[in-house]
């Protein structure tokens, strides 16, 4: 009689410790806290006992259904459902609640062997929302990536459920598209507690401390918000921050038909103003913007450079306004460079600016407004070296 492998594998988690002490009645107590969770989470619905009880399986469209309910039979059944699990609730779990109980093991194991019965109804049941049809919503070849229709599956989910589904989720093979994937997240986001965004911070900061994969990579730079970021153990972000830097730094322009060097960067490049050493962003940037590898320049200007101005303080462009245009000390000062080629007419540069003018800072776009409004485009000189970087000791 005390053989448990006849009951459910939930259920015996759920009171294995009690029974193993012998603890009869404590099992039994265990087992419909299992089973109010167990209706909490399908229904999503709160309460406990006959509240919970009628919450998730009444009214004429309930929250859980056992059948299909369509028809006499159906919603029988359903009713009867109902009031087994009242009863039981009334005479079995009641009280033990307001008085202490003993159970001899017969009597227990047979009161858990309903229970494990009731319990495999509500697993098998229709409940509000699964994560099966979730993970097959947002995979859907039809899915529609946009605020209004991600947030509109996630209003399916039962609240308890958000994490869980999201980190489902991520975890999947479905091979979703990361904008899909970043969409259906960022709406989540937006109404997750603090704790949840927590959690997910944590699977991803593990996976970033060991995975070797850029692929991966890909998927939680997409992910994360700058919030979730600042938040790395010091670890995950400097081996993350330091691939990313990699990658950036080999990235040019695709040829058609031809893959693209430096595609990891461009998946965190909303993320680049939040990297734990901004000088070392600035001079691996101004390095392309400086190359004599136009398409260098032209991977900055489509990928990167939009995230990058505000790096740029007001007081750092007020500096670079005293300095002369002709004496670089530094990449990270790559602004330098560029109003000097603006200036000289150069339409590669000019295109650089023009293309995320009206997306930068307003100081930084004063810095450059002059030279703009002026600008006459000449031909590019054939051979120009970019700047030297001079040793911060320079002996004069």
């Amino acid at each position: 009689m005390s053989d448990l492998s006849i009951l459910s594998e939930d259920v015996r988690a759920a009171i294995d410790s009690s029974w193993d002490n012998g603890e009869y009645a404590a099992s039994v107590r265990d087992a419909f806290l299992y089973l109010s969770d167990l209706i909490r989470d399908k229904g999503d619905c709160e309460g406990d006992g006959q509240q919970l009880i009628t919450a998730a399986f009444g009214g004429l469209n309930p929250k859980i259904k056992i059948n299909n309910l369509t028809n006499d039979t159906d919603r029988s059944e359903q009713e009867g459902f109902i009031l087994l699990l009242r009863g039981i609730y009334l005479t079995v779990r009641n009280p033990r609640s307001h008085q202490q109980t003993d159970n001899s093991m017969s009597a227990a194991y047979r009161i858990l062997c309903f229970m494990d019965w009731l319990a495999e109804k509500i697993r098998g049941s229709r409940g509000t929302y699964g994560q099966n049809e979730f993970l097959s919503a947002v995979a859907d070849p039809d899915f529609v990536n946009s605020d209004d229709y991600a947030q509109a599956l996630l209003d399916r989910i039962p609240h308890r459920k958000h994490a869980d589904f999201l980190l489902s989720l991520y975890r999947n093979d479905l091979k979703i598209k990361p904008a899909i994937l970043s969409t259906v997240f960022r709406c989540y986001y937006k109404q997750a507690p603090e704790q949840s965004v927590q959690v997910l911070t944590d699977v991803f900061a593990e996976e970033l401390r060991s995975t070797k994969e850029d692929r991966q990579r890909m998927i939680i730079l997409t992910l994360m918000t700058p919030q979730m970021w600042s938040r790395l153990d010091r670890v995950a972000l400097i081996r993350t921050e330091n691939r990313v830097l990699a990658s950036l730094a080999e990235g040019t322009e695709p040829e058609e038909g031809k893959a693209r060097a430096g595609w990891l960067a461009t998946w965190g490049a909303h993320l680049l103003p939040f990297f734990s050493d901004a000088v070392q962003v600035l001079k691996t940037v101004g390095k392309k913007v400086l190359s004599d590898d136009k398409s260098q320049l032209r991977y900055v200007q489509r990928f990167i450079i939009s995230n990058i101005w505000a790096l740029f303080s007001s007081d750092t462009i007020e500096n670079m306004k005293q300095t002369d245009e002709d004496f670089f000390l530094s990449f990270e000062e790559f602004p330098l460079h560029v109003l000097a080629r603006i200036k000289e007419g150069s339409r590669p540069y000019y295109d650089f600016v023009q293309s995320t003018r009206y997306t930068m800072p307003e100081h930084v776009r004063a810095f450059f407004q002059d030279a703009m409004s002026n600008f006459k485009e000449v031909k590019e000189p054939t051979n120009r070296s970019p700047p030297s970087e001079f040793e911060d000791d320079i002996p004069f």
